[in-house]
């Protein structure tokens, strides 16, 4: 994704540098604003093929491209990178605190953004970009939910529990406190599952040792039945989680 991210930009600076098509925006000196934002995002395109795990520099090139992309009249492109970039926060769980405050500013930006395609084009593209944004929203949470419940058939034929026979079908909730966790287990093991923190991150973010971590996942794999944390989280994908 990232390569062809970066072909793409470079493509489209060149595009900018040569273009006699006259931008209209609310950025000034349009044309070389975008070809050195274009040419400065496919960069960090190639420094995320090499560093996939740099997730804000991941987030700062999207919230870029949909921005400027977005306000230069371009509004297909510019709101599938919107929820697109809505969509990979969510996921890696950014929105699991502080919701109503990071939803407040996502929120807040998006307007502006709409309010310079109104300044720039009229009334009419900006309503265009707000329905625009409304259906890729619903587009992507749609195929996020039909994935979500279909998972199971990414995942390994082979039982990785010893306590298959213990477990509710597949696809079902599944509730942890019937499961005997503590309240530190099930915190642990929920930042493991929903934000894929590592027990070093975990230690760290909770102020205590890496020793503590390992011991309490080591005894939610044991009540589990699994022998690791990936087969715990092989187990686990197929329900649906509540504390």
């Amino acid at each position: 994704m990232y390569l062809s991210g970066a072909l793409v930009l470079f493509i489209a600076t060149i595009m900018n540098l040569l273009t006699r098509y006259k931008f209209i925006s609310v950025i000034p000196y349009t044309k070389y604003v975008e070809a050195v934002l274009n040419f400065s995002c496919a960069i960090l395109c190639l420094v995320l093929s090499i560093k996939p795990e740099l997730n804000r520099l991941q987030y700062s090139v999207f919230f870029i491209q949909s921005t400027i992309t977005t306000l230069i009249g371009f509004a297909g492109i510019g709101t599938m990178l919107l929820t697109f970039l809505g969509l990979s926060l969510f996921v890696n769980g950014f929105f699991t605190s502080r919701v109503k405050i990071k939803l407040t500013c996502f929120g807040i930006w998006w307007g502006l953004v709409i309010i310079g395609v109104y300044l720039g084009f009229g009334f009419r593209p900006a309503i265009f970009v707000v329905a625009l944004t409304l259906f890729y929203i619903a587009m992507f949470a749609t195929v996020y939910e039909k994935l979500n419940k279909k998972l199971s058939y990414l995942l390994p034929e082979k039982e990785v529990s010893s306590k298959s026979n213990e477990l509710p079908p597949y696809g079902s909730v599944i509730s942890l406190s019937k499961f005997g966790l503590t309240d530190r287990q099930k915190k642990f093991l929920l930042l493991v599952m929903n934000d894929n923190l590592t027990y070093d991150k975990i230690a760290n973010d909770n102020y205590v040792s890496l020793s503590i971590v390992k011991m309490e996942m080591a005894q939610v794999c044991k009540l589990f039945g699994v022998k690791n944390k990936e087969d715990l989280k092989i187990l686990l994908l197929q329900y649906k989680i509540e504390p």
